[in-house]
């Protein structure tokens, strides 16, 4: 019996080694909410400083992320529309995928926005080493109404 002790368990085809826990339907919902709200507080954090507390009004819709620039550079862009009743957000979300590199103030500059547009404040990225992920924001007021 010792011996059999020591000897490794044979399983059989098909079967786990070990229960694994799946995830219900309802833990996955909760797990995105929870994401999702600390996504909606972090933009509300940053927007309050580029442009002061409830200036923009209720977000109305967020974009799904559009790629800028290649999956192969070296370094991509991801652009995520925020959208509010007289003002548009615009998130670049950039990663660093250059190893042995850090990207300094990564800055958004803008041109062509009048007449429709007015750029009313911008927000940065520092430093971004490899592996890193970071969004720089404009906000924007749309004009005439």
């Amino acid at each position: 019996k010792a011996q059999a002790a020591l000897q490794p368990e044979k399983k059989k085809p098909g079967m786990p080694s070990a229960p694994v826990a799946k995830q219900s339907a309802a833990e996955v919902q909760q797990k995105e909410a929870e994401q999702k709200a600390t996504a909606s507080a972090e933009l509300a954090r940053v927007l309050s400083e580029i442009a002061g507390d409830g200036v923009l009004g209720p977000l109305q819709h967020t974009c799904k992320p559009k790629p800028l620039t290649e999956s192969e550079a070296e370094y991509t862009v991801q652009v995520i529309k925020h959208q509010f009743k007289n003002h548009l957000v615009l998130e670049m979300y950039v990663s660093n995928t250059v190893q042995g590199i850090a990207l300094e103030e990564i800055q958004v500059r803008l041109t062509g926005l009048e007449p429709n547009y007015s750029e009313i404040g911008s927000s940065a990225i520092t430093k971004l080493e490899y592996g890193q992920n970071g969004s720089a924001h404009v906000v924007l007021r749309k004009n005439g109404g």
